[in-house]
């Protein structure tokens, strides 16, 4: 019973506020493995953070406040959440199954309302922690 009330949760928490977000795409320099974005998110707004990953690679993401979470959305998957940090934390680390472009949806938790700034750390790596270089951006 625990587990289905869990994916019932994961699936309200991915559809959250899908119809206004946001889209910021998040981009590596030449060497680099991690971005920090600072932003805020609105009322009932999501921001869907696009990072373009390759399979393989394992991708954390830490969300530094406890106003705000995250769902982690593959590609090609709707918006059916791999993982939901309202469920459990604001950090998650995962090994990512498929190329192309990852969303990392925030919005407020509740019905907070009003304006709430965030910083996020996004880092994407190799297994066991070799650098590796960020799948290119995708082409219109």
């Amino acid at each position: 019973m625990r587990a289905l009330l869990l994916v019932l949760a994961l699936c309200a928490g991915a559809t959250f506020a899908q119809d206004n977000a946001r889209i910021e795409r998040v981009t590596f320099g030449e060497g680099e493995t991690s971005k920090t974005v600072k932003d805020t998110v609105h009322g009932e707004e999501s921001v869907d953070h696009r990072v373009q990953a390759r399979a393989g690679q394992v991708m954390t993401v830490r969300l530094d406040t406890k106003d705000a979470a995250f769902n982690v959305i593959a590609p090609g998957a709707g918006d059916v959440a791999v993982y939901n940090s309202a469920m459990d934390m604001n950090t998650w680390t995962g090994s990512l199954m498929k190329d192309g472009a990852y969303t990392v949806r925030v919005y407020q938790k509740g019905a907070k309302g009003g304006i709430t700034p965030y910083t996020m750390r996004i880092t994407l790596h190799s297994p066991g922690g070799v650098k590796s270089t960020p799948a290119p951006a995708a082409k219109p």
